[in-house]
C-alpha cells in the first residue's frame, strides 16, 4: 500500500513537473513569436522607406497599358526599389517631376529618358531618372511584352 501510495505521488509530481514544462514552453513560444513579430514590423517598416524620397508612382501610360493600374504599380515598385534621395524632405509641398521613356518589346530603355516637367529640385530630379535607368529592363504586361513609350509621373511623397 505504501508503495502504490509512493507511485501515485511520483505519478503526480511527474505529471506537475509536465505541466510547469508545458507552461514554460507555452510562455516562451508566446515571447519569441512576439519577439517575430515586432522585428517583422520594424523590417516591413524599413523596407515602406527605401531611400527617403519617391512614391514611384507611374500614374500615365501612353503605351498599350493606359489605365491597367497592376502594370503600373509593377513598374512603380520596381522603380521605387531603385531609388535612392537622401534629401529632406520640403514640408508643405510634394514636389512631382515626369519623364517620357521609349522601350522595346522586352522593357528595356530605348534611347535615353526625356524629362516632360522638372520638379525644381535638380537632385530628386536625377535621383528619379537613374532609378529608371536602374530599373531597366521595365516588367512586361499581362500580354508579355512592353508598351513602346509610357509617361512616368513621379511624387516625392507617397499620398
Amino acid at each position: 500500500e505504501k508503495e502504490r501510495d509512493k507511485l501515485k505521488e511520483r505519478e503526480k509530481a511527474d505529471k506537475q513537473k509536465l505541466a510547469d514544462q508545458k507552461a514554460r514552453e507555452a510562455k516562451d513560444k508566446a515571447a519569441s513569436d512576439k519577439l517575430f513579430k515586432e522585428q517583422m514590423q520594424r523590417l516591413n517598416a524599413q523596407a515602406g522607406v527605401t531611400g527617403s524620397g519617391g512614391s514611384g508612382t507611374a500614374e500615365k501610360s501612353t503605351g498599350n497599358n493606359r489605365g491597367d493600374p497592376s502594370y503600373l504599380a509593377k513598374i512603380a515598385a520596381k522603380v521605387r526599389s531603385n531609388m535612392s534621395y537622401g534629401a529632406a524632405e520640403t514640408a508643405g509641398s510634394n514636389p512631382t517631376v515626369e519623364y517620357r521613356i521609349e522601350l522595346f518589346p522586352d522593357g528595356s530603355l530605348r534611347g535615353g529618358i526625356r524629362k516632360l516637367k522638372s520638379s525644381g529640385i535638380p537632385a530628386f530630379d536625377d535621383a528619379v531618372a537613374k532609378a529608371i535607368e536602374k530599373s531597366s529592363p521595365l516588367p512586361k504586361d499581362k500580354s508579355g511584352n512592353a508598351p513602346s513609350s509610357l509617361d512616368l509621373v513621379y511624387k516625392m511623397k507617397e499620398e
